[in-house]
């Protein structure tokens, strides 16, 4: 009998398959089906600070980038408030009975983060912060956006007996010390990698416009490769996100040390059914290499495992490009 069981931020759950935080797991529709679907536990969509700020009359200058960030603000909330969110969270457990893991998208610090208190309240089993911030100006240090970002998890953490997953970005000069630091301030996970909202350029309107918003296949090289390097030098678990579309690259990042993974493209891209297709494929793995639980193949490939820590480090980068037309 294989055994998908796995651990993730004090959570037992019955397999690695999480759903992602999305539009698909914004409501409570989506979130019973998702649930139907197999997955063994949701990440609800990502509340914006500024919604909480506006909620509680705690907005500050740092939202107000342009004239008509009060109304923009305004008109989020009327699709989804503060409120709302908490009650969200309230049917989202009575209706699935799954772990919920709420969702905050944040890029500074102030009294918005009072608000996990009552994110705890309304029985979320955990929290995830997605910390996505662009430099404010060229001569902002990379120590300075760090220092935010620190300051955010550290208050956040102070606030909350619940558990909290820390989702950032791979572009730092080193992802590794500010992924240590992050959990010297009280993170208990940390989710490789979140991407920025990438931008356009329409010629026809010469506007902005969004760019591209799903992941592909090929993307989740990154998150295996960070996720191999700090497993076992950080006392967290990791959660890998981005490009993870089969059982082949849930077992390598399984492999490479992540407790779960998170899906959101594949769930637009191929429907909820694909979450029983990756569990059918991840016992069939399994039972063909002989391996009889994912916890006996968590981190077996990190780095702290290799023989040649090197080939984690320089050797790869050299072989891709030595002896190659």
């Amino acid at each position: 009998m294989i055994d998908l069981t796995t651990r993730y931020l004090g959570l037992t759950l019955k397999h690695p398959l999480i759903a992602a935080s999305s539009g698909l797991t914004g409501k409570l529709d989506s979130i019973k089906k998702l649930a139907s679907a197999g997955v063994s536990a949701i990440v609800l969509k990502s509340l914006f600070e500024e919604q909480i700020a506006a909620e509680t009359g705690s907005m500050t200058e740092a939202f107000a980038w342009d004239p008509g960030a009060q109304a923009w603000i305004e008109a989020m909330n009327k699709e989804a408030s503060a409120s709302d969110y908490l009650k969200l969270i309230e049917q989202s457990k009575k209706e699935t009975g799954l772990p919920i893991i709420a969702s905050i998208n944040c890029s500074h610090s102030g009294q918005w983060q009072d608000f996990a208190k009552k994110v705890e309240l309304a029985g979320a089993d955990a929290l995830e912060l997605n910390i996505g911030r662009l430099p404010k100006t060229i001569d902002e240090t990379s120590v300075e956006i760090e220092n935010n970002i620190i300051t955010i998890v550290e208050q956040v953490c102070a606030s909350t007996k619940m558990p909290i997953a820390v989702k950032i970005g791979s572009q730092f000069t080193n992802p590794g010390l500010l992924a240590k630091r992050i959990a010297q301030v009280g993170a208990k996970g940390l989710v490789l990698f979140n991407r920025f909202y990438r931008l356009d350029l329409n010629l026809d309107t010469l506007a902005l416009t969004s760019g591209p918003i799903k992941s592909s296949p090929e993307l989740y090289h990154e998150s295996m490769r960070w996720i191999a390097l700090l497993k076992g030098q950080i006392d967290v678990d990791f959660a890998a996100s981005g490009g993870i579309y089969d059982e082949e690259t849930v077992l390598k990042m399984v492999a490479a040390g992540a407790s779960v993974v998170e899906l959101c493209s594949v769930l637009y891209a191929k429907g909820f059914t694909v979450v029983g297709s990756i569990i059918d494929g991840l016992i069939n793995l399994l039972k063909k290499h002989n391996i009889a639980s994912i916890a006996s193949l968590k981190g077996r490939l990190a780095a702290q495992n290799a023989k040649e820590r090197d080939a984690y480090y320089r050797l790869q980068y050299v072989k891709a490009f030595v002896g190659h037309e």
